[in-house]
């Protein structure tokens, strides 16, 4: 495979993980968050919603758009390689 190929999809597996593990702590973190900052925390409590929610709502679809371009990336670099001449034998001119 392409290395670049190769390094998009390893940062989209690491999206996809990190993207699942704040899908299902996200909302516990802020519960326990807010249990700890107390009825006067409103907005940082805020402040927390809106960065998790952008977290969580952007790793997946950031893994998938790495997986998509390591795809075209395979795709064009297979098609840009030099292929060898079918019509020219290099052991017949030896």
């Amino acid at each position: 495979m392409h290395p670049t190929a190769v390094r998009c999809i390893w940062w989209a597996v690491v999206l996809f993980v990190v993207g699942a593990i704040f899908v299902v702590v996200g909302p516990r973190a802020f519960v326990a968050a807010a249990d700890a900052i107390g009825p006067g925390g409103g907005a940082v409590l805020d402040a927390l919603d809106v960065v998790l929610t952008i977290v969580r709502w952007t790793t997946m679809p950031l893994g998938a758009a790495l997986v998509g371009s390591a795809v075209v990336i395979q795709t064009l670099s297979a098609q840009s390689a030099p292929r060898p001449d079918p019509t020219r034998n290099p052991d017949k001119h030896r």
